[in-house]
């Protein structure tokens, strides 16, 4: 049963906790990456490798969800495949 005053609240919902963590996990390992490829800034390399640097400063932040294509197009500038970039995670 429905009240007509009843207030309806938009919920949020909240990633699980371990998916933060992976999340974080896998933007620290770009970070590192991009620091060991000589990269002192984000922006310097998503610009070089034609990727929107604010998107790659979501995955390194590990601040959102992102597509598989997205990790893809990133580890292939750095010349790594997804196995192998899991594998050493």
């Amino acid at each position: 049963m429905t009240l007509k005053n009843e207030k309806k609240y938009i919920s949020f919902q909240v990633m699980p906790r371990t998916l933060e963590t992976d999340l974080v996990k896998i933007g620290k390992r770009l970070k590192e990456m991009r620091i060991a490829k000589g990269y002192s800034s984000y922006r310097n390399f998503a610009n070089e490798h034609d990727i929107e640097p604010k998107s790659y400063w979501r995955l390194e932040q590990g601040v959102s969800d992102f597509k598989l294509s997205s990790l893809k197009r990133v580890l292939d500038a750095y010349g790594l495949n997804i196995e192998d970039f899991f594998r050493e995670l």
